[in-house]
């Protein structure tokens, strides 16, 4: 079995949590493993950069293997999987659909200076990342030359048109979903009723949305983040008692009470990012027909 429906990205743009929600609907069957990156295995070759061999790792590059991810289907009316770099991949769309022709794809969007900066300090919280953001930024084209993990496309990632462009010129703009990031946060149960509307389920299932995932910044304890993220001896006892989804969601909680620190972005840098991506959410406008104005 494959999925019929596939959350594409973008990165740090809310996708674990909206991953997370979609879980918790008695009619949706989400893939236990985020971020497979089946659809795009086959344009991912090697990662250079430090820690991107952590996301080379969970590459799932065959189709029994990947297939193998829907096998707890019971009664669920859709099977949905979550890899943000499938927005990323230009290829990416057509594999899609070769393989799943009627896809529906859901795709959350964030203001791309906040979802930069976010990504910055997701870098750093993991201890990947030693520079400044100024200077993460200067140096990103030479990141992409040396092929380090997307995540590090700190200004390229954002460059959302020809994106978005891709999967509604291969899908159609009717079976293309788009969130908008602020909107999630600040009515995320409108939001989650309208994509219920889109996937076909029963729009009137309710979710808990009081729980943070995926948190960027500075951990506060930097001894309990290092607890829950990095291999100790009661993980490893208590690991094969647990299936990978039940360890993700436990992960995932006790990460949403640490405390992050994370500076307001400086005053100079939010400005020339804002040049940087004006035009690129000009035309992103037009092709959505929204106003994203609040975003410059």
């Amino acid at each position: 079995m494959l999925p019929n429906f596939i959350l594409v990205g973008s990165a740090k743009s809310g996708t674990t949590a909206l991953d997370y929600f979609l879980k918790k609907h008695k009619d949706i069957y989400m893939s236990p493993v985020k971020e497979s990156h089946f659809f795009s295995s086959q344009e991912i070759t090697q990662f250079n950069g430090p820690g991107d061999e952590g996301i080379l790792k969970g590459i799932v590059r065959d189709v029994s293997t990947y297939e193998g991810l829907f096998t707890g289907v019971t009664n669920e009316k859709v099977v949905g999987e979550s890899s943000v770099y499938y927005l990323y991949y230009p290829q990416t769309p057509k594999t899609i659909k070769s393989l799943v022709p009627h896809a529906k794809i859901i795709i959350v969007l964030r203001n791309p200076i906040d979802r930069a900066y976010s990504a910055y300090w997701h870098l750093l919280r993991d201890q990947r990342e030693n520079l400044s953001f100024e200077k993460a930024l200067n140096i990103e084209g030479e990141r992409q030359r040396n092929n380090f993990e997307p995540i590090w496309m700190l200004k390229g990632l954002g460059m959302y048109y020809e994106q978005i462009k891709r999967y509604i010129d291969t899908f159609g703009r009717e079976s293309v979903f788009i969130v908008i990031y602020d909107e999630f946060v600040s009515v995320p149960n409108s939001v989650l009723v309208n994509l219920y509307k889109f996937l076909g389920v029963d729009e009137t299932v309710e979710v808990s949305t009081d729980v943070q995932l995926n948190k960027s910044g500075i951990p506060r304890s930097k001894v309990t983040y290092d607890f829950i993220t990095k291999p100790n001896s009661l993980k490893t006892i208590i690991k094969p008692f647990l299936p990978q989804y039940l360890r993700q969601v436990v992960k995932a909680r006790l990460l949403g009470k640490i405390s992050f620190d994370k500076p307001r972005m400086d005053a100079t840098t939010r400005r020339n990012l804002v040049n940087v991506f004006y035009d690129d959410i000009r035309r992103l406008e037009y092709l959505l027909e929204r106003d994203l104005s609040f975003w410059t």
